[in-house]
């Protein structure tokens, strides 16, 4: 992986994962959009590389990549094992990671229906008192949706973070200002920001690409 993403990935551990008696981290991925798997591949290897153990479980609807995640597994952790699995009731684990969350799946953890990997995960990990961090998938970058979709879209985020769940680069709550953020946004305009806020190397890059002017909030 790129230096970048070695940057990007290292800050969102000191800001989100990292805890000072390190443990194993359940990764739960899903949905078909591989644009984010690098991101989500990044992650893991930092993760590894920080000393965390890696339990990795795939959705249904990440079927279309995990042919891509058996290469990288083969060639950077070969001893990980992929599954496909509900979790058991007495799962050992630290804490629960949702990389490139879909919208299918946030909407299901939303409304708590437990129906699916991911929701059934999230809610055992809720249930366990155990901390959950969860990332955007690439869809939540798109301006095509009506007005209307992209509020139910950022309620359900909202309720995610009501529950607990960390999400890092959300409106609410903010204090990681990612690629995804910075694609969402109008190219060449103005971006008020909170004066703690991080910025990830890859955002800087598109900020600097987009030509969008970035100024602090008092």
């Amino acid at each position: 992986m790129t230096n970048v993403a070695d940057q990007q990935l290292e800050r969102i551990i000191e800001e989100v994962l990292a805890r000072r008696r390190l443990g194993s981290v359940q990764v739960v991925i899903t949905g078909e959009d591989e644009s984010t798997l690098p991101e989500t591949l990044a992650a893991l290897e930092a993760l590894h590389t920080a000393g965390y153990e890696l339990r990795l479980t795939l959705s249904y609807s990440a079927s279309a990549i995990r042919p891509n995640l058996l290469r990288w597994r083969d060639n950077f952790l070969p001893n990980l094992v992929i599954e496909r699995r509900f979790p058991a009731p007495q799962e050992e684990y630290s804490e629960l990671f949702l990389p490139a969350l879909s919208g299918n799946s946030l909407a299901k953890i939303a409304l708590c229906l437990r129906d699916n990997v991911a929701s059934a995960w999230a809610f055992h990990a809720l249930r366990h008192r155990k901390k959950i961090v969860a990332t955007l998938n690439g869809e939540f970058a798109r301006t095509d949706f009506p007005p209307a979709v992209r509020q139910r879209q950022q309620n359900y985020i909202e309720t995610l973070q009501e529950y607990g769940v960390i999400v890092p680069g959300s409106a609410k709550g903010k204090s990681l200002l990612s690629l995804a953020d910075i694609r969402a946004h109008p190219e060449g305009a103005s971006l008020r920001i909170d004066r703690n806020m991080l910025i990830t190397p890859a955002a800087r890059d598109e900020i600097a690409r987009r030509r969008i002017r970035l100024s602090k909030k008092d």
